[in-house]
């Protein structure tokens, strides 16, 4: 049994060392596919600083055109939630002592 949760543990940890993510460019918008024009992108930015600064919680939004541009568990396809779920425990979004952070993909 202990052989099983080890190799469990050691399987898991590969498995998440393969994940890529986009650029954390330490903004709270991340528009890699160009989807919003730069007034959209800084008013976006600019109400999650002022949501941060005021309530202390970070919004994050993070646009990509797919997970399949990304290396995902050994290069298979990874569903949206499960890869923002990986993504938003890699960057730890929002104080992780409050478990504040919000992340939108």
């Amino acid at each position: 049994m202990t052989a099983l949760v080890i190799s469990l543990f050691l399987f898991s940890t590969t498995i998440t060392a393969e994940i890529t993510y986009p650029v954390d460019d330490n903004s709270f918008i991340i528009d890699e596919v160009g989807a919003l024009n730069s007034t959209e992108e800084g008013e976006l930015e600019q109400l999650s600083i002022d949501l941060s600064d005021g309530w202390g919680t970070d919004i994050v939004v993070v646009l990509i055109e797919s997970t399949n541009n990304y290396s995902t568990e050994n290069d298979t396809n990874m569903s949206l939630a499960q890869y923002t779920i990986q993504l938003f425990e890699e960057w730890g979004v929002g104080n992780q002592e409050w478990q504040d952070g919000v992340l939108i993909v």
